[in-house]
């Protein structure tokens, strides 16, 4: 015992010696970085030409790496290049302080030293790599926020400024943030064609070693997920490549190389390749090599990816309690989605079933909050658009508001059918796992009905992604239709601005950013609209209302759209007719009828009239135009939402959806008369005993 004492406080000894030692080498070098710092700041002070400074303050940037004295050195080399004209030094110090507020998590100040770069290549006509390098770490910051539609947005508009700048560098950039983006949402596939779009780049422009084995990492994740194990052995290879080719370039240089974390990462990769071939003995020892490796300074993607890698390998091997450990410690670092579907996996194959239900539970919350705060943050989109008409921004924010809560409370009954549904299927488990301990003859057909309802707990999962990809595509389709308006306003008010055009011009560009602007206010009243019918939140007012004056104000609210050479006509029978109905919605019904001729009626006459059938109790309204007309097998679907006729011809394609909207509502019906050829006729008949709304 006492030989094992000496031992250890030898051990103890020499490590407390090199503790010491490391402390003071790093408080050695701090001490030269700072006196060379001040070396610097009194040359400065002495130096005549502005030139000569930019290499002292690049010096300066240099020792003070990513610390609060880097920002203001960075910022003085830019006041000192901009005189200068030395645009090349100010875009670099723009992209450090990009780099260095990202480092930092400081959003606002990234976005906006990212908006000064941007501003000032703009105005040069120039893109030059620091552009793309911090709008690379913009697209990063919203990717790992989870602003996924944000990082998908400004990942495409850079992709599309370095196609039309022919920027190699900038394409890289983009190729990758954009593969990064797809892998966040589980699109794996199409990550894959981009970072191979990225890997041929780089083979044909030759470009920095270090850049392919990014891509190589990013690239493997994907490729061992969707089985693609052929060509994840040959990434594999390029990877071990890479690294010796560069482990021996910088010991040759004298410079540090992380190679030993890169080594960590491979076996890794390797290790769940051997996995998903069978080879668990390769398998084994690629893991054994990883676990060498490791180390804490890493960081907590490698650990992560290590403890994913060994909880696979363990699993295949049915040894699930080393399974369940590995994954334990993974999910310590971060309880992401992938990580809690191995777990459930694992738990499944080892038949602790209440456990894996309970893990099943967590990815369902966790998908339901990822929805949410993704749709949560369409909406927020939608309303900033909405706020460009300062006259209604205060009651546009109201509405909006309020369709934000029936839309959290549709969600939210959802969620309770959902858990009602999931909660009823435990209890089923639950028997059919009491009645396997008691039957064990039976355990065949148990198993069978275990898989049937997996099966079921499937269906219903499709069931919700579908209803998540029509949100999707709703969001997307207004997200369409806004900014072709919007674009004309900024392009027509950019033109306004200017002194190049006449005053006879500049009207014409007003009355284009006035037209765009009713189209965009348009859009907004029908979404509007259309959500609050839906929702039932708009309140029907039925009382008795003179039925020509209604026709005659929704006949004046279009004049102004009919163009040049087609009448506008109204017949009517009787002459006057007073009938129960809310005068405001019949109003909007028949101008979104008339509209919808106006757009479509060239020449000729738009017709609107009623005829009153006592016998049969209703009112029959038609709209009849001399224009293109409707195919036949289109009658029916122009009522759905954004179904267009015509995509070249301006609209949203969401009136006619209120207007049926509006007719159910009334207790009547809205219909296309097939019968009439020589244009469109629209028929909406009203029923005459209505019960009046009290007041």
């Amino acid at each position: 015992m006492s030989r094992g004492f000496l031992r250890k406080s030898s051990v103890n000894a020499f490590i407390g010696m090199v503790w010491i030692l490391f402390a003071v080498s790093a408080g050695a070098q701090n001490a030269v970085s700072k006196f060379r710092a001040d070396s610097i700041r009194q040359s400065l002070s002495h130096v005549q030409k502005p030139q000569d400074k930019i290499p002292l303050l690049k010096e300066l940037v240099g020792l003070y790496w990513q610390l609060p004295e880097e920002v203001p050195a960075l910022r003085e080399i830019i006041d000192v290049a901009l005189p200068l004209d030395s645009i090349g030094i100010v875009y670099d110090a723009m992209a450090g302080l990009s780099r260095h507020y990202f480092n930092a998590g400081n959003r606002d100040s990234l976005l906006y030293w990212v908006g000064q770069l941007d501003s000032l290549a703009s105005k040069r006509h120039e893109t030059p790599r620091g552009l793309f390098l911090s709008g690379s770490l913009v697209c990063q910051d919203y990717l790992w926020s989870g602003s996924y539609e944000l990082a998908m947005d400004r990942a495409m508009q850079y992709l599309d400024l370095a196609r039309e700048s022919k920027n190699d560098y900038g394409l890289l950039r983009a190729y990758r943030d954009l593969g990064m983006v797809y892998q966040r949402i589980k699109r794996d596939s199409d990550a894959v064609e981009v970072f191979r779009k990225g890997l041929h780049l780089l083979k044909e422009e030759k470009a920095n070693p270090t850049f392919r084995i990014m891509y190589l990492s990013n690239m493997l994740e994907s490729t061992l997920l969707l089985g693609q194990l052929p060509e994840s052995e040959a990434l594999l290879r390029q990877y071990e490549f890479l690294l010796d080719s560069l482990e021996r370039k910088y010991d040759q240089e004298g410079k540090i190389f992380p190679v030993t974390r890169h080594r960590c990462l491979v076996s890794c990769y390797f290790c769940e390749l051997y996995t998903m071939e069978g080879d668990l003995r390769k398998a084994q020892t690629c893991l054994d090599r990883a676990t060498a490796f490791l180390d804490s300074s890493f960081g907590s993607r490698v650990e992560a990816q290590y403890l994913r890698t060994k909880s696979f390998y363990y699993w295949k091997k049915k040894d699930y309690r080393h399974a369940l450990s590995a994954v334990n410690l993974a999910l310590k670092i971060n309880r992401d989605l992938d990580k809690l579907e191995m777990k459930k996996a694992i738990l499944q194959s080892s038949g602790q079933l209440r456990e894996a239900i309970t893990i099943y539970e967590e990815i369902i919350r966790k998908t339901e909050k990822i929805n949410m705060e993704a749709f949560d943050r369409q909406i927020e989109q939608l309303r900033t658009l909405n706020d460009l008409n300062d006259l209604e921004k205060q009651d546009r924010e109201l509405k909006l508001r309020a369709e934000q809560e029936s839309l959290k409370q549709r969600q939210i009954i959802v969620s309770i059918c959902f858990l009602s549904v999931l909660m009823g299927l435990i209890y089923v488990l639950c028997r059919i796992y009491l009645h396997t301990k008691r039957l064990k003859n039976e355990l065949l057909q148990e198993k069978d009905s275990l898989i049937a309802s997996e099966k079921q707990l499937r269906a219903v999962t499709e069931e919700a992604e579908a209803a998540n990809r029509k949100k999707s595509a709703f969001i997307a389709n207004i997200s369409h239709e806004v900014r072709t308006p919007l674009n004309a306003i900024v392009g027509f008010s950019e033109l306004l601005a200017s002194s190049e055009y006449s005053e006879e011009e500049k009207i014409e560009f007003a009355e284009e950013v006035n037209h765009s602007s009713e189209l965009l206010l348009n859009l907004v009243n029908d979404v509007l609209d259309l959500s609050r019918l839906e929702s039932g939140k708009i309140k029907f007012s039925v009382k008795p209302s003179d039925l020509v004056a209604c026709c005659q104000k929704a006949l004046d609210s279009i004049r102004h759209r009919v163009k040049p050479g087609v009448r506008l006509t109204f017949t009517s029978s009787p002459e006057a007719y007073s009938l129960k109905t809310d005068a405001l919605r019949l109003q909007q019904l028949l101008t979104n009828l008339l509209s919808n001729a106006a757009k479509f009626t060239s020449e000729g006459e738009i017709n609107l009239s009623f005829v009153v059938d006592e016998s049969r109790g209703e009112v029959c309204f038609s709209v009849t135009d001399t224009g293109c007309g409707i195919p036949e097998d289109k009658c029916k679907k122009i009522f759905e939402r954004f179904e267009k006729l015509d995509d070249f011809i301006q609209g949203t394609g969401l009136g006619l959806s209120v207007c049926q909207i509006i007719s159910e509502q009334l207790k009547g019906s809205l219909s296309v008369d097939i019968s009439y050829k020589d244009g469109a006729r629209f028929v909406f008949i009203h029923p005459t005993n209505l019960i009046e709304t009290p007041i």
